[in-house]
């Protein structure tokens, strides 16, 4: 820096953004869209008619009326199969076998009262301990007869079908209550 040389003197002004106008043509389609729209609306909206939407009514929306038969199967593979395996035989020492089992083929108002309530508590099945948590199933009547009805008929099994009224039977005679507590409750409630 030499003597009597001022920097201030040097440096320019600061620099500034210079005012920039929309460009013409983005005004003009900006213009054009709220025009075209609000012709639109006027033309269109308003009168709220079944001219307008997809034109379905509340009957079109509602859902398909229940099939009076359930398939069972398919109920077993949606809800039992993971535990309870697709050929019935469970898991050794988690799950139970369903296949051959004295509790599935026996008094159908057992089986029941476990889908509907589910089972926390030891139970025997075929000579083998098992004291795993099965959930209640969050079915109607006529899937818990269904599913059953599969089980009762299904690998080795050769038992009778399940009645959805059986099923509404048992549900009202255990009410409101939890899980049931393995199988000398089950015993005792259904003998």
């Amino acid at each position: 820096m030499r003597p009597g040389d001022d920097a201030r003197k040097r440096e320019g002004h600061e620099p500034e953004e210079a005012p920039r106008n929309v460009p013409l043509g983005m005004a003009a389609l900006t213009v054009a869209v709220a025009i075209w729209g609000g012709v639109y609306f006027a033309l269109y909206a308003g009168d709220g008619g079944v001219n307008h939407g997809d034109q379905r009514t509340l009957a079109a929306l509602a859902p398909p009326e229940r099939s009076e038969t359930v398939d069972g199967a398919g109920v077993y593979t949606a809800r039992c199969a993971a535990c309870h395996q697709p050929t019935g035989a469970g898991m050794a020492g988690a799950f139970p076998p369903l296949d051959g089992s004295e509790w599935v083929v026996g008094d159908p108002k057992r089986p029941i009262a476990v889908v509907l309530k589910g089972l926390q508590g030891p139970i025997e099945v075929k000579g083998a301990s098992f004291a795993s948590a099965m959930p209640a199933q969050p079915l109607d009547d006529g899937e818990v007869a269904a599913v059953l009805t599969h089980i009762r008929k299904s690998w080795s099994n050769q038992a009778g079908p399940v009645d959805a009224s059986l099923v509404a039977e048992v549900r009202a005679t255990l009410g409101e209550r939890g899980p049931l507590g393995g199988g000398a409750e089950l015993t005792s409630l259904f003998p």
